[in-house]
């Protein structure tokens, strides 16, 4: 159709913009334009990432997963502690999830593994402790 960008970096200007106009959108308490924003921004990515000829879904489930266990191991540092995270502010659980950031890209390779492998449920790959989406091979 000839309706496409020529260089990603064109790709990136559009994820920008409409970064932007959601930003505005969210400014403005404006819900319907949120959701238009948001979907547009998502188009737009999903789009960047056809253009880099990544898979949009495969690197989501790599992202909730690392999100995952970063939080796992966030709550397993808390408790080691002896802190309820429940009561903690949002600066100390940052300062938490920093740490296991860092403790997690000195993971060796072959251990990253058990942190980052998306847990499946027959067809459905589970993309957060309370809901689940089809998976599609």
């Amino acid at each position: 159709m000839g309706f496409d960008w020529d260089q990603p970096l064109a790709v990136l200007a559009k994820v920008d913009e409409e970064l932007t106009e959601l930003r505005q959108a969210l400014e403005n308490a404006d819900r319907q334009g949120m959701r238009e924003e948001l979907g547009d921004l998502l188009f737009a990515a999903v789009n960047l990432a056809r253009f880099a000829e990544i898979d949009p879904e495969f690197a989501l489930q790599e992202a909730t997963a690392k999100f995952m266990a970063r939080f796992r191991l966030m709550e397993e540092m808390i408790k080691a502690q002896g802190l309820d995270l429940q009561r903690m502010s949002l600066d100390e659980l940052d300062q938490f999830w920093v740490e296991a950031k860092l403790q997690l890209r000195k993971t060796p390779p072959g251990l990253k593994k058990l942190f980052q492998a998306p847990a499946h449920n027959g067809n459905k790959v589970q993309i957060s402790p309370f809901q689940t989406a089809p998976h599609h091979q």
